[in-house]
């Protein structure tokens, strides 16, 4: 009976603003971006490392929303469920 909470930007902003770069909000975004989003789209429109590291940066740390933003659109995080992220570190 519960509805699943997804991410909204808003939320997504809050977390890149208060999250640390090394935490497990950050790694499943990491991983959506590399690992999920590489095996969907086999080559093209890949991210380099240097340049998530920049955005994510940005995101971060200089609480950049239009970072955030493209972040939220590479890691398809309006799809992801409330906690998804817990754990990603391990």
């Amino acid at each position: 009976m519960s509805k699943e909470v997804v991410m909204e930007f808003n939320a997504f902003l809050e977390k890149c603003q208060s999250e640390p770069t090394v935490s497990d909000f950050e790694s499943y975004l990491a991983y959506c971006i590399f690992e999920k989003k590489s095996a969907e789209t086999s080559g093209k429109d890949e991210v380099t490392v240097e340049m998530y590291s920049s955005v994510r940066d940005q995101a971060f740390e200089r609480r950049d929303e239009q970072a955030a933003r493209l972040l939220y659109d590479l890691g398809d995080a309006s799809s992801w469920k409330e906690g998804e992220w817990e754990g990603a570190l391990r």
